[in-house]
């Protein structure tokens, strides 16, 4: 058992185009930096650390995750 939330990533906030592309670019940006991340839906990424997961790493994740989608823009 464990943690689970979504984060869905739009084109536009006003539209919400799924941005399909980006979030691909986005997975593979964070598996370089060590974060796997799961897709779901069309552009849905998945996170899902354990229960037992130490703050430390969290906030390493949202790190990478943060990084990421700077090199994005």
């Amino acid at each position: 058992m464990g943690l689970m939330i979504g984060v869905e990533l739009v084109k536009d906030k006003k539209s919400k185009k799924p941005a399909v592309g980006e979030r691909q670019k986005l997975m593979c940006k964070a598996l370089e930096k060590g974060l796997l991340l799961l897709p779901a839906g069309k552009s849905v990424i998945r996170i899902c650390p354990p229960l037992i997961l130490p703050e430390s790493e969290a906030e390493r994740g949202l790190d990478i995750i943060d990084d990421s989608l700077n090199e994005l823009k």
